[in-house]
């Protein structure tokens, strides 16, 4: 094989192989699109699962409020005890409710940062193979010779 085709040969290849790292940088940066896609859909599916939950013991909630004044009601029993426990039943109620709310809102929060975290790592490798894959070319361009006298390239 002579000097030109080993050249162009060392070439191609060089093209090739930064071509390939290109290619797979821009599959990181999709992948860290995604990432965050997923991550927010994730996220708003905890968000609803949450509320959902809420909405639901909040409704047997009402119910046993309800159930335990008729009780109170139907027993007689009346006073200032009956009401402390009613007023203590409905702040309980309220606490559970707003625990749940913010347990949802947290693994929602969490669920993003996990996928922003994601992100950032696939992007920066990303960009650390589309460093590379630049560097490849250079460095191949930089072995390339041409003989001054013939005109003939040559790798080294």
């Amino acid at each position: 094989m002579g000097p030109e085709v080993a050249a162009g040969v060392a070439a191609i290849s060089t093209l090739l192989s930064a071509g390939a790292g290109m290619y797979a940088a821009s599959q990181k940066y999709e992948a860290a699109d995604q990432a965050e896609e997923i991550a927010e859909m994730n996220a708003r599916n905890a968000e609803m699962e949450a509320e959902e939950s809420a909405r639901r013991l909040e409704k047997q909630q009402a119910s046993n409020q309800s159930l335990a004044r008729a009780r109170a009601a139907a027993s007689g029993a009346g006073g200032e005890s009956v009401a402390n426990y009613l007023e203590d039943m409905e702040r309980e109620d309220e606490n559970q409710l707003d625990w749940i709310r913010r347990a949802g809102s947290s693994q929602a929060g969490i669920l993003r940062r996990q996928g922003a975290h994601a992100a950032t790592a696939a992007r920066g490798e990303a960009t650390a193979g589309m460093i590379t894959a630049g560097a490849q070319v250079i460095g191949g361009a930089s072995r390339m010779r041409r003989d001054p006298k013939t005109g003939d390239f040559s790798w080294d």
